[in-house]
């Protein structure tokens, strides 16, 4: 009994570890950074995006391996404004139709599919924000 209890605890703990959240993409902050303008967008998923507890400039934490999606993250310095390009977007194992009638009529809650996006409260920031299909929350 207790060699069952201990597999079953062990498969468990297994099973909280592959669900643990992940930090995907970081700018800390600098002190030439005067502004912050940044481009992102997101093909689909749920997105919180607020303050965060860190200093970083930008911070972006996921439950999602980084090879499960395309993304792009580039970011440049020009004259005091740093300029972030962060682009997300699912890798497509359906066709186009099958796709978009997934994700516009199945009704379960989407958990697979979430980012987080925690910015500084330190510096202003040039938001410009694209998503797909699912949800945003956003507080600033």
């Amino acid at each position: 009994m207790w060699r069952y209890s201990l597999v079953l605890g062990l498969v468990c703990l297994g099973g909280i570890g592959l669900a643990q959240t992940q930090k995907h993409f970081r700018v800390e902050s600098d002190r030439d950074y005067k502004s912050i303008s940044l481009n992102y967008s997101t093909s689909s998923g749920i997105c919180y995006l607020g303050a965060g507890n860190t200093d970083d400039a930008l911070s972006v934490f996921s439950t999602r391996d980084i090879e499960d999606f395309n993304h792009r993250f580039n970011k440049n310095l020009n004259d005091g404004e740093l300029g972030i390009d962060l682009k997300l977007e699912e890798k497509n194992t359906q066709s186009f139709s099958q796709s978009i009638s997934s994700k516009m009529f199945d009704k379960s809650e989407e958990t697979s599919n979430v980012w987080k996006v925690f910015l500084s409260e330190e510096l202003p920031y040039e938001l410009d924000l694209r998503y797909g299909i699912g949800a945003a929350f956003i507080d600033l």
